[in-house]
């Protein structure tokens, strides 16, 4: 959807991990939030953090939006890994 001249707005379902929008995505939706003010994040759980089967149909049914998962980071060799410590 789209609000005002070119301004994004509506809901946008994202699923990811609720560790990870704890950890690591409150300083992006403060952003998000801030930048678009129109747009409404709902999000969806998404405990074990996989791409997995439920993830990948909810994204082909367009249920979900966008998805976060760390399952793919966590296979990274550590110095490939964006923000490892």
């Amino acid at each position: 959807m789209i609000g005002g001249p070119g301004e994004p707005a509506g809901p946008v379902v994202v699923s990811a991990p609720e560790m990870l929008c704890v950890d690591r995505l409150t300083p992006v939706i403060r952003e998000l939030r801030h930048q678009h003010p129109g747009i409404q994040l709902l999000f969806r759980s998404n405990p074990s953090g996989a791409l997995d089967a439920d993830v990948r149909r909810a994204l082909a049914n367009g249920d979900v939006d966008a998805a976060f998962v760390v399952e793919e980071w966590m296979r990274l060799p550590p110095r490939l890994r964006t923000g490892a410590e």
